[in-house]
């Protein structure tokens, strides 16, 4: 991915190079074809490469004489034949001048669809970088989520370990006291012998108290029950002796009437 941004940022560098000399290319392309269309261009020896060189093997007097040869103006009708021969000189110039700035216009076209061209390929190289940039990014994201899910499970884990282990370190502690409660359940059931012998003791105590408390019962009952019965005797003894008296009564008449 680094080495896909390094290539995309010198990809644009390059374009941001080549810019200006296209636009300059272009500019001279525009400026062109003006002049093309006027058609009426001021030509000069200097345009033309021919004559530079023409002028070049000239000396210096001569140039100097020609200098003032075309600063002087047309003196009279006899000098027409020069005139003539300067008009086609010139027409001549015009065609070479007009010739050449086609072929340069010709070229720097050329040249515009070349730095046209490489733009084009250019700008294909960098958004196909910037695709794959884009993927890698995604694939990355992808990873930094797998492996965020991953550290969240590896948190989970190791938070269940340290609970484990503290589980691990308590379970001794509650080891010793479950030993603790079960040596006193020991001590207890070593008891419970004594215990269950006391509670012998105390049934066979309840269930003597119980008895006595029967036979207490029932000796108040049998005590009830003869008073009773000797109240009843008497009462018995007293209506049988009234029984008598009255039978005795009956037999003696006398006695009737003294009572």
């Amino acid at each position: 991915m680094k080495e896909a941004q390094e290539e995309i940022v010198f990809l644009k560098s390059q374009l941001q190079g080549k810019r200006p000399d296209g636009d300059s290319e272009v500019l001279d392309q525009k400026e062109v074809k003006p002049m093309e269309s006027e058609g009426a261009l001021s030509v000069t020896a200097g345009d033309d490469p021919s004559v530079l060189s023409e002028e070049s093997s000239v000396p210096g007097p001569e140039r100097e004489e020609q200098a003032s040869t075309e600063d002087q103006p047309p003196t009279s009708e006899a000098g027409s034949p020069n005139d003539d021969a300067v008009e086609l000189s010139s027409a001549k110039l015009d065609g070479v001048d007009t010739f050449s700035l086609r072929t340069r216009s010709l070229k720097l076209d050329d040249l515009c669809w070349c730095h046209q061209d490489e733009l084009e390929s250019l700008k294909a190289q960098i958004l196909e970088f910037e695709t794959r940039l884009h993927e890698a990014k995604g694939m990355h994201r992808k990873k930094l989520d797998e492996e965020a899910k991953e550290f969240s499970s590896l948190t989970t884990l190791t938070e269940e370990f340290e609970k484990d282990a503290e589980n691990a370190h308590s379970l001794p502690t509650t080891l010793s006291e479950e030993k603790d409660q079960l040596l006193s359940r020991v001590a207890e059931l070593d008891v419970l012998p004594e215990l269950r012998a006391q509670v012998r003791e105390l049934e066979c105590s309840l269930e003597e108290t119980e008895k006595q408390r029967g036979v207490n019962k029932l000796e108040e009952e049998l005590a009830q029950m003869k008073q009773e019965s000797k109240r009843e005797m008497a009462l018995r003894e007293g209506e049988r002796r009234k029984l008598e008296e009255k039978r005795e009564n009956k037999d003696d008449p006398e006695k009737m009437w003294n009572f």
